[in-house]
């Protein structure tokens, strides 16, 4: 291959409509992209999911479970009021976080701080219930939440990093002085970037939140420290040089690491943030899409 200087790609512009969003961040129950061109999708999702009991109970009564915590029993007839309370009376649901339809089957839409975002599939136990033949209960995802990509906004002039730090075993053999195999041991894989915007993305992402988990008031909003938290992303880098493109597509990230922030006469407040990236189902950390002008 000859020299070819428009091959020689830069970090000029990004994606969407004002040219200068370059990073995105997503749950990770949002549709990743698979190639370097196609819009990130900014649609979000409000989870439906439905409760089911087979087998004509004539009796007794089932619990809920989401996120680890149960609900009081619930009668087997219960009515979606009584449904809806059980499950509100949650601390990981919450009041007003979900709205209850039905008689058996029971839908289950989640609103307010939960609505347009990716939640767990509740666990339901149907032991208790009586009569019938052989009755059960089960839990389905009727449709998926998800946030949709949203962007932080502007991001400072280092842009972002992917760094890459690797461990290796050295084997060496008996009379040699140098090693005859030297084996990846690890590798992992973090992205950094720094936020400019006080947003409520930005401030989300920082403070490890859900992207949704910020409900801003007439300009005003609250964060807070000194509870651990722990919350998962995905991220995406949209790169852009004339009509050259770079997205790199991390599905599942967590802030492990975050800078100081700095309030200074004259100067910007910055969220700074390094993202550790884990592997997804087929045990890609970080995908790469290139598309590269003239290329063959």
């Amino acid at each position: 291959m000859a020299v070819n200087t428009p091959y020689v790609l830069a970090g000029i512009a990004a994606a969407g409509s004002s040219g200068a969003e370059l990073c995105w961040f997503a749950d990770t129950a949002t549709t990743l992209p698979t190639d370097p061109s196609t819009a990130l999708s900014t649609t979000a999702a409000t989870e439906v999911q439905t409760v089911t009991i087979t087998g004509s109970p004539t009796g007794g009564t089932f619990t809920l479970s989401f996120q680890g915590q149960t609900t009081a029993p619930i009668a087997y007839n219960a009515a979606a009021a009584a449904v809806d309370s059980a499950l509100e009376a949650l601390s990981s649901i919450g009041a007003g976080n979900v709205v209850v339809a039905g008689t058996g089957p029971w839908t289950v839409t989640f609103a307010g701080a939960l609505a347009n975002q990716g939640v767990d599939l509740m666990v339901a136990n149907g032991a208790a219930l009586t009569g019938g033949t052989s009755p059960s209960i089960a839990v389905a995802r009727t449709t998926a939440g998800k946030t949709g990509w949203k962007s932080p906004g502007l991001i400072s002039e280092d842009g972002a990093s992917q760094d890459v730090k690797e461990n290796s075993k050295e084997i060496r053999a008996y009379g040699l002085a140098t090693p005859v195999r030297k084996i990846v041991t690890s590798s992992d894989i973090t992205m950094k970037t720094t936020m400019l915007e006080t947003n409520p993305v930005s401030a989300a992402v920082y403070h490890r939140m859900p992207l949704n988990g910020i409900t801003v008031t007439g300009g005003a909003f609250t964060t807070t420290e000194g509870v651990f938290r722990s919350r998962r992303y995905a991220f995406c880098v949209d790169a852009v040089d004339g009509l050259n493109k770079i997205r790199m597509v991390c599905p599942n990230v967590e802030v492990t690491d975050r800078d100081g922030k700095q309030i200074k006469n004259g100067e910007v407040i910055q969220y700074g943030v390094t993202l550790t990236a884990y592997p997804d189902t087929l045990g890609n950390a970080a995908y790469t899409y290139h598309f590269v002008s003239g290329l063959t």
